[in-house]
């Protein structure tokens, strides 16, 4: 026997269901498979986090690259890792046209892109820099964006390992910066 068709609901009038949805309480059926799946997600995302960097920075994005990162994810999923990375990657230099370059970015925001000067106090507020010694005031995003465009091609501060050493060459160059201009 053929079921016929209800017509369709009169417009502003409440419409009543008849089919159910059933629930899965996944957490009920198997807590310990669902928490294991918690823990893997994490691993996961940081390795294709990793994955992308590298495919947008140093190689060509490559859906069977070979396994470079060590992890505790089983050789299936690692493989899904590089394969989704690689697609993000493509995608992200497709639409870009460029290659991703790593730029040390430490004290960007707090470094005066006149006289090299790193204080705090140089961002008043989150959209306005002000340089506490030459007076250089410009947008924030704008001075960090000037240094690390600078950075780009900066191969001392490339060479630096850490923040302290980032920090103590910065310090430096305006040291230079001041004796050059004839400051005290």
């Amino acid at each position: 026997m053929k079921q016929q068709r209800k017509s369709r609901p009169i417009p502003g009038t409440t419409q009543l269901i008849t089919k159910a949805v059933t629930h899965i309480r996944l957490l009920e059926v198997n807590p310990g498979k669902l928490a294991a799946l918690d823990q893997l997600a994490a691993i996961y995302l940081t390795l294709c986090q990793q994955y992308v960097t590298l495919f947008c920075t140093e190689v060509q994005p490559d859906k069977f690259h070979a396994p470079v990162f060590v992890t505790s994810l089983s050789v299936r999923w690692h493989r899904v890792a590089i394969q989704q990375a690689a697609g993000i990657a493509h995608s992200w230099r497709t639409k870009r046209g460029m290659q991703a370059t790593r730029v040390k970015s430490a004290y960007s925001s707090q470094e005066c892109s006149v006289c090299h000067y790193v204080d705090k106090q140089n961002r008043p507020n989150q959209q306005t820099f002000c340089c506490q010694v030459c007076g250089h005031s410009v947008h924030a995003d704008l001075n960090a964006s000037v240094n690390i465009q600078h950075r780009l091609a900066d191969e001392e501060l490339r060479a630096c390992k850490g923040r302290q050493e980032i920090k103590a060459l910065l310090v430096q160059r305006h040291a230079a910066w001041r004796t050059i201009q004839g400051w005290p």
